[in-house]
């Protein structure tokens, strides 16, 4: 795919993806490989997420230098508004409870989630919304709550524990992995960058009037920071 097919599917994908596009600036990532093959993240605070960022992670290509190769974007979106929340599925158990708990739960609740896939078959659950971080968090711990389990033993993004924490952005080659992964609908995993494009520009987008608290907040907020990024 053309760089001038992706950057015509870029702007609506910056609208739907980031807060405030282009009037402020935001802490990202680009993952890395050294010549020992050990995967880090290249992290720039109060940095540009520019075109050419995006085109490059979109590009699913490494981008080799003198000591590094560069391969995939992460962002921290520590907003004001939460854009969309992702649930990350690592473990066996956790893969299982997604499958058969959480993901019902969120076709109960009427969210039109995507499934992403991950290496060895993990997967990130992505949602599209226009949230406040503080019901945002009400929201998810009571999904939580409902399949029984922890919001700690989790990695939700960008709250709770995760909300100083990067994660990659969908579409990109991951170095552990050692390729790019897609959407999988009805089976089939979309890869191409138009189709990851795409699927996020139509996916709709959940307020607060179709997200309703059930229950009784007992959460409280803990802050651990932002630990180095392995995924």
């Amino acid at each position: 795919m053309s760089s001038t097919e992706i950057i015509k599917l870029l702007p609506e994908f910056k609208k739907k993806f980031f807060y405030n596009w282009g009037k402020e600036k935001i802490a990202y990532g680009v993952q890395r490989r050294d010549a020992k093959g050990i995967v880090g993240y290249d992290r720039k605070d109060g940095g540009a997420v520019t075109d050419t960022l995006l085109l490059q992670h979109f590009s699913q290509k490494v981008i080799q230098s003198r000591y590094y190769d560069y391969a995939s974007l992460a962002i921290l979106a520590d907003w004001k508004i939460v854009k969309w929340i992702c649930i990350d599925a690592d473990t066996p158990v956790q893969i299982e409870a997604v499958h058969n708990k959480i993901l019902p739960l969120l076709d109960g609740y009427g969210i039109k989630y995507l499934v992403e896939a991950s290496r060895e078959g993990r997967m990130h659950i992505w949602f599209f919304c226009s949230l406040s971080p503080e019901y945002a968090e009400r929201f998810m711990l009571q999904v939580m709550t409902e399949a029984e389990e922890k919001t700690k033993d989790w990695e939700i993004y960008p709250l709770f524990h995760r909300r100083r924490a990067i994660i990659r952005i969908p579409g990109g080659y991951h170095f552990k992995s050692e390729q790019a992964h897609g959407f999988l609908i009805d089976g089939e995993e979309k890869l191409t960058p138009s189709e990851i494009l795409t699927i996020i520009n139509e996916a709709p987008i959940h307020y607060e009037a179709n997200l309703p608290i059930r229950v009784v907040e007992t959460h409280k907020r803990i802050d651990l920071g932002l630990r180095p990024e392995q995924k």
